[in-house]
C-alpha cells in the first residue's frame, strides 16, 4: 500500500498555485491595512521595525503554516529548499508590499515659504521642500534619550540621542528639529564610561540646530504616530507651557530620506513571484514531481500534533491556563504600542505607567501588584518573542509532569518571587517573564532529577534524557547571556531556584490532600 501512494503523484500546478494565491492574499491584505494605517493615522509608529519587519515576518510564518502540507509533498531531500525559498519569497513579498504602499501614499510638497501652506496643508503632507525659511536661532533647546539597541550578530550597543528644536520666525508655534545619535559597544563597557561617553557628546551636539536649520531644504513633518515625546519635551520648556497643549503646533524634522517611486517595489514583488514559480516547478521536476505519500504523511503528523495539544487541554479543566502567559505577553505588548512606545527610546515612563516594577514603587510605594504585572512588560519585541519561545518549550517539557494550571502557578510564583530578587539588586525597573521562564526549567530539572533519584525508579526513554541535555544547554547559554549588565543575573537565578522549590511544594500538597496521587507515589 505505502509503495502504490508513494508512486502516486499530486498535481504540481495546484501546488503551486495554491503556494502563489495564499502569498498574493496576505500579501493584498497587508496592502489594505498598511494603506488604511498610513492613509488615515490609524496607529502609533507609522515608521518603525514593527510594520517594516515583525508584521512582515509574522504573514510570512501565516503562509508557511497554511501551504505546510503542499511543501511537503517534495521528495524528502528537496524539502528543505522549499521551504527556504517560500519562507524568503514571502518574506520579500511582504516586506515590499509595506514599502509599496508607503511610498504610494506618500505626499511631498515643494514651496518656496513655509507661510505659503497652512496648517492643515502641512499636516496632511510627509515631507516639505521649503526654499527659504527662517529659524529663530537665538532661541533653541534640547533634550536626551539614551536606549540599549540589540544586535543580532555583534555585541548590543548603547544609544545616546539629542534631540533638539529651534522655532521659526515666520509661522509661530512651528519648529525645525533634529535628533542626532551616536552608540558605542555595550559588552564590558562600565556605567561611568558611558556616562562620561554621552556627556562628551551631547556638549558636542547641542546648539548644531542652529546652524543646521538654516541650511536645511528638505522636512520630514512630524505626526502623532512618530513617537514625539522628545521633541515635545524640548519644546515645552520654550513655551513654559506644555507644548501637546497647542493644537497648533507644527514639528519638521530635518531628513535626508531618499523619496522613491512605488514601481520599484512591484517590480521586485512581480520578479519574486516569477522567480519562485520557475524554482517551484523546477525543483518539483528534478524531486519527480509531488508525492501524494508525503502530503498525506504530513497532514496525519500535523493532526497526531493537534490532537495531542487538545487532549492535554481538554484533559483537565486548568490545563487552558498554560496559554495565558504567552496572550498576557502579547496583550501588553500591543497595549504599549497603542501608547505610545517607542522602539528608540527608553520608555521608562510607559514602562511605569504600564506597570512596571522599580525598588522605590515596590519597597517605598507599597505597590506589591507591580510583582505580576511587570512580569509581562518587555523592552521591545525581540524579548516577547525570546520569552514566549522559552516558555513554549519550558511547558512542553512539564506536560509530562504537571497539569498546566499547575505549570500556570510554577511560572507566576517563580516569575513573582524573581521580580522581587531582581529590585533588591536593581536601581531602576525591571520587566520581562525570563524568571518565570527559568522557573519552569528549575521545576523541569528537579523532577527529573528526583524521579530518577527516587526509590521507586522507572524505565526512562532516550527522548527524555535528550531533553533534560537540551534543557541544560538552553539554560546554560541563558545564563552566559545574564552576565550582561542591563540583564538581572539575580533574577534570573532566584526565578530558577524558586521553580524547583514551588514545583516540590505542589508535590508535597497533592501527596497529603489528593489520596490517588498518594497511592501512585506508593
Amino acid at each position: 500500500m505505502r509503495t502504490i501512494l508513494m508512486r502516486r503523484k499530486l498535481s504540481v500546478f495546484s501546488i503551486v498555485v495554491k503556494i502563489v494565491s495564499c502569498i498574493l492574499f496576505f500579501a493584498v491584505v497587508w496592502i489594505v491595512i498598511r494603506w488604511f494605517w498610513l492613509s488615515y493615522d490609524w496607529f502609533p509608529m507609522m515608521k518603525s521595525e514593527i510594520p517594516e519587519m515583525f508584521i512582515p515576518i509574522a504573514l510570512s510564518l501565516f503562509v508557511l503554516i497554511l501551504v505546510w502540507h503542499e511543501m511537503s509533498s517534495a521528495n524528502d531531500k528537496w524539502e528543505g529548499l522549499v521551504f527556504s525559498l517560500v519562507t524568503i519569497s514571502s518574506g520579500v513579498i511582504m516586506m515590499n508590499a509595506e514599502y509599496l504602499v508607503e511610498d504610494a501614499t506618500m505626499k511631498v510638497i515643494s514651496v518656496e515659504k513655509l507661510t505659503d501652506l497652512s496648517r492643515e496643508e502641512i499636516r496632511n503632507a510627509n515631507y516639505l521642500y521649503v526654499e527659504k525659511i527662517e529659524p529663530d536661532t537665538s532661541s533653541y533647546n534640547y533634550t536626551t534619550d539614551s536606549y540599549i539597541r540589540t544586535q543580532s550578530r555583534s555585541s548590543d550597543k548603547f544609544v545616546f540621542c539629542v534631540y533638539q528644536v529651534c522655532p521659526l520666525k515666520d509661522m509661530e508655534g512651528a519648529f525645525v528639529c533634529s535628533v542626532t545619535k551616536d552608540d558605542l559597544g555595550y559588552i564590558g563597557q562600565s556605567y561611568e564610561k558611558l556616562q562620561r561617553c554621552a556627556s562628551e557628546f551631547e556638549n558636542n551636539t547641542r546648539g548644531t540646530i542652529k546652524v543646521d536649520a538654516v541650511n536645511a531644504r528638505f522636512f520630514k513633518v512630524i505626526h502623532q504616530s512618530d513617537n514625539i515625546e522628545k521633541y515635545m519635551e524640548a519644546a515645552s520648556y520654550l513655551y513654559g507651557v506644555p507644548v501637546s497643549a497647542k493644537k497648533d503646533v507644527v514639528l519638521l524634522e530635518i531628513s535626508d530620506d531618499k523619496v522613491n517611486g512605488c514601481w520599484n517595489n512591484v517590480v521586485i514583488i512581480l520578479v519574486t513571484l516569477v522567480v519562485l514559480v520557475v524554482l517551484l516547478f523546477l525543483i518539483y521536476e528534478l524531486s519527480g514531481g509531488a508525492s501524494l505519500y508525503e502530503y498525506d504523511d504530513s497532514r496525519k503528523f500535523s493532526s497526531e500534533i493537534t490532537h495531542g495539544v487538545l487532549s492535554y487541554l481538554l484533559l483537565h479543566k486548568g490545563n487552558v491556563l498554560v496559554l495565558l502567559p504567552p496572550l498576557l505577553m502579547i496583550g501588553w505588548g500591543l497595549y504599549m504600542i497603542f501608547n505610545g512606545y517607542n522602539p528608540v527610546g527608553s520608555n521608562h515612563q510607559l514602562f511605569d505607567e504600564s506597570g512596571a516594577c522599580t525598588p522605590a514603587s515596590l519597597l517605598v510605594d507599597g505597590e506589591w501588584w507591580r510583582i505580576v504585572t511587570s512580569m509581562f512588560i518587555h523592552r521591545d519585541f525581540m524579548h516577547i518573542f525570546g520569552n514566549m519561545m522559552g516558555y513554549a518549550f519550558g511547558a512542553f517539557l512539564l506536560c509530562r509532569y504537571l497539569y498546566g494550571r499547575d505549570i500556570f502557578l510554577v511560572f507566576l510564583i517563580s516569575g513573582a518571587l524573581s521580580i522581587v530578587f531582581a529590585v533588591l539588586y536593581s536601581e531602576s525597573s525591571v520587566i520581562g517573564a525570563s524568571g518565570g521562564v527559568f522557573g519552569l526549567y528549575g521545576a523541569f530539572m528537579s523532577l527529573f532529577i528526583g524521579e530518577s533519584l527516587s526509590f521507586k525508579r522507572r524505565k526512562r526513554s532516550d527522548g527524555a534524557i535528550l531533553w533534560f541535555f537540551v534543557a541544560l544547554v538552553i539554560l546554560a547559554i541563558n545564563l552566559v547571556g545574564s552576565f550582561r549588565s542591563d540583564i538581572s543575573m539575580s533574577g534570573h537565578i532566584s526565578g530558577f531556584v524558586c521553580g524547583a522549590i514551588v514545583v516540590w511544594l505542589f508535590r508535597l500538597i497533592y501527596y497529603f490532600f489528593n489520596s490517588s496521587y498518594r497511592e501512585f507515589c506508593r
